[in-house]
């Protein structure tokens, strides 16, 4: 039986599903790295290079999250933000991206986005942002 340790301590037996999420990145090392670390946490993850495929994705399954890369085409992450938003129930987003603010000078938080996974991140950082983020929606849906 393997058993992994959650970023609140919380043990997580093989088998358990902690959230559904859907992972997207137009450069397949990161998914691999961001699969890793969560299914690790006992997530269940779907990855997407290809960012024209995400609506239909977000139409045809369920997700607890999506975490998105926010430099991306043809789609990019602030546009994959406003379908995962307008999606029922909506779908909390973490934006990744290496500035901690947009090119506007708003932060990911302020247009809606659940959360703000600045590159380069940790493994730590990954499973703390992912865990609030999932948590605040349950208490929302």
């Amino acid at each position: 039986m393997h058993i992994a340790s959650s970023a609140t301590g919380r043990c997580i037996r093989e088998g358990d599903v902690v959230a559904r999420i859907l992972l997207v990145d137009d450069e397949m090392a990161i998914l691999v790295v961001l699969e890793t670390i969560l299914k690790f946490a006992g997530h269940e993850t779907v990855s997407c290079n290809d960012s024209s495929k995400v609506e239909g994705i977000l139409n045809d399954s369920r997700f607890d999250l999506m975490i998105s890369d926010i430099k991306m085409t043809p789609v990019d992450g602030i546009q994959l933000l406003k379908i995962a938003n307008a999606m029922v129930p909506p779908v909390p987003t973490l934006l990744v991206s290496a500035c901690e603010y947009l090119a506007d000078g708003k932060t990911p938080e302020s247009i809606g986005a659940a959360g703000h996974l600045r590159k380069p991140f940790s493994n730590k950082e990954l499973l703390r942002i992912t865990e609030e983020a999932t948590k605040k929606a349950s208490i929302v849906h």
